[in-house]
């Protein structure tokens, strides 16, 4: 929006008209008036004499209202010494320098201005031009609010992260987390290191095939192959190479960084989910314990039990009001 400067401040320009190379008095108030949202004009004594305003957001905060105040007394007390500091910079030789000071408004928010101010000589007064940053200052703390907002998120997924690992580690079940392309092992929790006779660090890597017999390699091979088509696949019994334990096996597909992996379980043929319900083991204390949600299911997906937080999720008053249910 184009700030058109009353007369005052048009006579403060126009005279002596001399050229400025090739650009006239004129041609200058006409730049200054389009690099302002505001102007002042300041006597020797500090008092404003003259106010140009270029929105009608600045008419509403009353700016208009400050012509025969002190410009000191505009502004707020730590915004004082910025002002004393404009005046005395206006009629240096050098470059003028640009200071941020804060008005009161009547809202109880301060308005930020932008100033800068210059020296003439002829009369001794001094024009200030201003550049409303009320637009900015709303940026600025919208991206402040977003970078809090990302980093409260953040918070939240690292405590999650940790405890999920937290029971990845201590689950009496053996996990395992395998390249969906490759079938190599890339993560193991110690059950598993148990059942497959190696410490997880020595898993890593290995192709988890490696640890069945033949007829095991195939069938896990047919499995885990359904399991990448992404259909439903029933649980399959495979049988370990060396300490030739049947085991049951299943896998869930999911992505992480734009690669696909399978989350592996690995149960003793002989277990059973209910007696191992039953047991209250202190994993599935620790599960009780956890602020998410956590649902176990058997092989059909109907609920066996869930955590207090599911129940609170779900807003079901008992766990045995879930039992059964899909």
């Amino acid at each position: 929006m184009e700030i058109r400067l009353p007369a005052k401040v048009s006579e403060t320009f126009r005279a002596p008209k001399r050229s400025l190379g090739d650009v006239d008095a004129e041609s200058a108030s006409r730049l200054l008036t389009a690099a302002a949202d505001i102007a002042l004009v300041i006597d020797p004594k500090g008092f404003i004499r003259d106010v140009a305003l270029g929105s009608e957001e600045l008419v509403h905060e009353g700016c208009s209202k400050w012509v025969g105040q002190r410009w000191v007394d505009t502004v707020t007390i730590e915004s004082r010494p910025k002002i004393e500091e404009l005046l005395k910079d206006a009629g240096g030789a050098g470059i003028p320098s640009w200071r941020q000071v804060n008005h009161p408004t009547g809202r109880g928010s301060d308005m930020p201005i932008r100033y800068s101010a210059v020296h003439l000589a002829k009369n001794g007064k001094t024009v200030a031009i201003g550049r409303d940053l009320r637009a900015l200052a709303a940026m600025q703390q919208k991206l402040l609010d977003a970078q809090q907002t990302m980093e409260e998120e953040y918070a939240r997924l690292r405590q999650s992260e940790t405890r999920y690992r937290l029971l990845f580690q201590i689950s009496a079940e053996a996990v395992l987390i395998m390249e969906a392309a490759g079938g190599r092992i890339l993560e193991s929790n110690p059950s598993a290191g148990k059942i497959l006779d190696r410490s997880p660090r020595r898993l890593h890597g290995r192709p988890l095939l490696d640890f069945f017999d033949a007829d095991g390699q195939r069938k896990a091979n047919a499995y885990f192959n359904a399991v990448r088509s992404g259909g439903t696949t029933e649980e399959v019994i495979v049988r370990l190479g060396d300490s030739k334990i049947d085991v049951i096996l299943s896998g869930s597909l999911f992505r992480q960084d734009a690669t696909a992996h399978i989350l592996v379980r690995m149960t003793p043929a002989a277990a059973n989910a209910s007696s191992w319900l039953r047991s209250r083991s202190s994993l599935f204390d620790v599960v009780q314990k956890l602020p998410d949600g956590f649902v176990v299911t058997d092989p059909d997906r109907r609920i066996l039990t869930a955590n207090a937080a599911f129940l609170e999720l779900t807003q079901i008053a008992t766990e045995e009001q879930l039992k059964g249910e899909l």
